[in-house]
């Protein structure tokens, strides 16, 4: 496995993604694959796309409506906050 992640890098096959990951590669590959342990990390990585997406979308919702002159008061009552 290893000769096959160097034969990658110096043929020019993911050679940035190899030199920083090509050991990770090499023991994913020799370890027993556990697809509910793989959709677990698929899970958490989906949520915390999902979280990190819409807290940027509420902050902007925020920025907006403060812009437009809402004060924070009436923005927490808005969403139910007070």
């Amino acid at each position: 496995m290893k000769q096959a992640v160097n034969w990658c890098i110096e043929h020019g096959v993911l050679p940035d993604f190899l030199k920083t990951n090509g050991s990770e590669v090499v023991n994913m590959l020799l370890t027993e694959w556990n697809m509910d342990k793989a959709l677990g990390v698929r899970g958490r990585e989906a949520w915390e796309d999902g979280r990190t997406e819409g807290v940027r979308i509420g902050e902007t919702k925020v920025i907006e409506m403060l812009q437009s002159g809402k004060w924070p008061e009436e923005i927490l009552k808005q969403y139910g906050y007070k």
